[in-house]
Formats: C-alpha cells, structure tokens, sequence
C-alpha cells in the first residue's frame, strides 16, 4: 500500500519586523529578487499571480521545464498575516500553499504551507531555501559592503556543525 502524500511545512524565523516581511512577500519586485526571476502578483483574493524562477529553470528536473513556472490565483488574503496561493477558479493546478506571519518585537516567523501533493518530492527543499533567501536578502538590506555566503544543508544539526568546522 502506497503511502498518503503529506503536506510540506517549513518555518523561520526573521530579524525584521512583520510589516517589512508582509511587504517583501505582496511585492512583484522583492519576490523577483527572490526567486531570481519575475513575478507578477497582486495580494487580493481572485488575482492571478505567476511567478517565473530565473536560474531555477536551468535545474529543472528533465521533463519538467515548465516547473520553473508556478502560476494560479490568491485564493485568500488577510492583510500583514496570511496570504493563500493555488489553482485559478479553484480547479485542478498548483497545489495550495499558505505563508502565514506572526510578529514580536521586531521579529517575524514565517511558515509556510503546502498542501499534499503527488509530487511533494519536487518541492522537498524549495521552501526552506526560499525562507533562507527572504531571510537573507531582508535581514541584509540595511547593510553595506558585506558579503554573505548562504547555503541549504540537507543534515543534521551536528553534521552541519562538524561541516562548518571543517576547512576541507
């Protein structure tokens, strides 16, 4: 018997205030950063949004270009706390997904929801890096002459750790 497909969750937490994170994830230009590609998008219920992954496109799994293209409507919206994406009139198309936010004091967690799906095991990562990257590029944009090295790591806390303090 076939296991049932789960939903994916993943979550972080971020050093910017929730207004700024809300901003970042309702913004065309801020989720192209992101994703390194464009993004069309309006945060109200019954919008279509299409998001296009720039460099991604070249990693898609073969058989699968189109997957660098994720594209549907807003489905639900509450503004500064929760923004639902999935499939255009409610049909058949990209599986649901639901970042949600919750501020304290300067701080925001974001997680993020998507449905089950057959083909969860296309999206296994992409999440956590997309929260890594949002995380990088606002808790950074106030600095000046840094560089920032950042990766996703599929281990344990104590192999990244023994990773980290590996100079090899």
């Amino acid at each position: 018997m076939r296991e049932a497909a789960k939903p994916i969750v993943e979550s972080l937490a971020l050093l910017v205030p929730a207004e700024r994170v809300w901003a970042a994830l309702t913004s065309p230009r801020d989720l192209g950063l992101l994703t390194l590609g464009r993004v069309e998008m309006g945060a109200q219920p019954g919008m279509a949004f299409r998001w296009q992954w720039g460099v991604w496109a070249k990693l898609a799994p073969r058989g699968r270009a189109g997957s660098a293209v994720w594209k549907g409507a807003v489905l639900d919206v509450v503004p500064g706390s929760t923004l639902v994406l999935g499939p255009a009139g409610g049909g058949a198309g990209p599986p649901v997904v639901t970042l949600t936010l919750k501020g304290e004091r300067g701080s925001t967690l974001v997680t993020v929801v998507q449905a089950a799906t057959e083909s969860a095991e296309d999206y296994e990562y992409g999440w956590a890096d997309f929260l890594l990257r949002l995380k990088t590029n606002l808790e950074t944009e106030s600095l000046e002459q840094e560089v920032l090295a950042r990766t996703l790591v599929k281990g344990t806390p104590a192999d990244v750790y023994r990773a980290w303090l590996n100079p090899k």
